[in-house]
């Protein structure tokens, strides 16, 4: 399941969708957490202004109901027996004096003999001002300072300050965790409903896309398969629209399997049809060349029983090659003299070849096996075509047969046969082409030496027949090298 999620995420479209979607995650994320612990800072403060807000109430409140004012400072005293307080200081206006403290060694005191600076400046600004004045940052963040106007009658005349200095370390521990906890729910939330999208988006886009990919490629090699179809959504639509482009395509390619198979049968049908009388107009010559007949008319016999036969190889080309398209040929291997294959078409065709002008040489490795198992019959044919090519398109130079022994990394036991001419070529636009059917590389020149583009059509299906292979190489010289690959099976018996 693991392989499959990163050969998902392989994806060039995955990461467009979902390195976005993570990276908004995290943004989110950290956001979130910083509005949080905001929030919750807040939240704290707001709690203990409120604080702070209830306790000049109450204070307020003494002042107006207190008999005296060592009563009231009695009352204050008691207050700052409180959770975090540090310090209650109440002042009076006129003059400035401390009338009441939780530290009864300030009560009396002028503003101006109080030891800290930072409390005679908010005593002041609160006077001055006669507002609310809060401080969360003295002793790092340790105590909360709140300073705010208060009313003291009929207890003392006029208004007084009152300044509250709260220890919030207790407060600000359970607001970090408040924080915490919440930053935890928070980022569970948000990294759990970006997975539950992740999911989504592969589930209803990537593997719908890597399965129609995957069934495209599949196509590519030949397989012809439908893709899977999963919901209504455009993806969908995409697989079904090109299903439906598969499904025309697969009847027009059986529709043209049909026709080629309806084409071979008829070349084989009429190549069959056609041998039978033209081996009786052969036989026909043959009787009137017995006859003794007079120069001219023996040579225009001789044309006849030339043409007759250049006929019937064709129609048995043909013929053969129907054969291989239906898959009517089969092989025999048997146990055979390799050196005597190779040796028996450069001999027979040695005499043709001089004819031209032509050297035709034989190159056989020394390591070669004396025997081995194959359908000779086939190599041999193999062998005759290729050499008849080269004769054909030569005008000069020679034709060189190279036999080889290697090792392939697919073949393994490979059988290796080039041969090399120094004719006319083949364009590398048609090196492809010309192991198709009734297709030659050069018209011109099949004009001038003759062919019908059948040789290496069927050269092609026999080694395929043969599990090996053939390929046109480049030769710089001029001419063309033909390579022949077969799988070489060894042989310890000559039968």
């Amino acid at each position: 399941m693991l392989g499959k999620l990163l050969h998902l995420y392989r994806s060039q479209l995955a990461w467009q969708l979902i390195l976005p979607q993570l990276l908004l995650t995290l943004a989110l994320g950290l956001v979130g957490v910083m509005l949080v612990h905001y929030h919750t800072r807040n939240q704290m403060l707001d709690q203990l202004k409120a604080r702070g807000a209830f306790m000049v109430d109450s204070i307020e409140h003494a002042a107006s109901n207190a008999a005296s004012i060592d009563t009231f400072g009695a009352y204050i005293e008691a207050l700052g027996s409180a959770r975090g307080v540090e310090l209650i200081l109440i002042t009076g206006e006129t003059p400035a004096r401390v009338v009441a403290a939780t530290d009864w060694a300030w009560v009396g005191r002028r503003l101006t003999t109080l030891p800290k600076e930072e409390l005679r400046d908010d005593i002041e600004l609160t006077l001055q001002t006669e507002k609310m004045h809060f401080d969360d940052g003295h002793d790092g963040g340790n105590i909360f300072d709140y300073t705010s106007p208060i009313d003291l009658m009929p207890l003392l005349p006029g208004k007084g300050v009152f300044v509250l200095h709260l220890d919030i370390r207790q407060d600000r521990r359970a607001a970090e965790e408040a924080a915490r906890l919440l930053s935890v729910v928070l980022l569970v939330l948000i990294f759990g409903i970006s997975t539950l999208q992740i999911n989504a988006v592969r589930r209803r886009v990537l593997r719908p896309q890597a399965e129609l990919l995957a069934t495209m490629r599949a196509n590519e090699a030949g397989q012809l398969v439908a893709a899977p179809v999963r919901g209504h959504d455009e993806l969908a639509q995409l697989a079904g629209a090109y299903n439906q482009l598969i499904d025309v395509v697969s009847r027009k390619e059986a529709a043209l399997r049909a026709a080629d198979r309806a084409k071979t049968e008829f070349l084989s049908n009429l190549s069959h049809e056609i041998r039978t009388p033209l081996n009786g107009l052969l036989g026909i010559t043959d009787l009137l060349a017995m006859d003794e007949p007079d120069p001219e008319r023996l040579a225009l016999i001789e044309q006849m029983r030339g043409a007759g036969i250049d006929l019937r190889g064709l129609l048995e080309r043909i013929l053969e090659l129907a054969q291989l398209d239906m898959g009517r040929v089969q092989l025999s291997p048997q146990t055979t003299v390799l050196a005597e294959i190779i040796q028996g078409p450069v001999m027979r065709l040695r005499r043709t070849a001089q004819a031209k002008g032509l050297a035709l040489k034989i190159d056989l490795a020394p390591d070669l096996p004396e025997a081995v198992s194959l359908d000779g019959k086939r190599l041999i044919q193999i062998l005759n075509l290729l050499l008849d090519n080269a004769i054909k398109f030569s005008e000069s130079g020679e034709i060189c047969v190279t036999v080889r022994r290697l090792t392939s990394a697919d073949l393994g036991e490979t059988l290796e046969i080039d041969v090399a001419d120094q004719g006319i070529g083949i364009p590398p636009d048609q090196m492809e082409r010309v192991f198709e059917s009734f297709v030659q590389g050069d018209g011109s020149a099949t004009r001038k030496a003759g062919g019908n583009g059948l040789g290496l059509a069927i050269v092609k299906r026999l080694v395929n027949l043969m599990q090996g292979r053939i390929a046109i190489l480049p030769d710089r010289g001029g001419g063309t090298i033909l390579r022949l690959q077969l799988p070489l099976v060894l042989s310890d018996e000559l039968e």
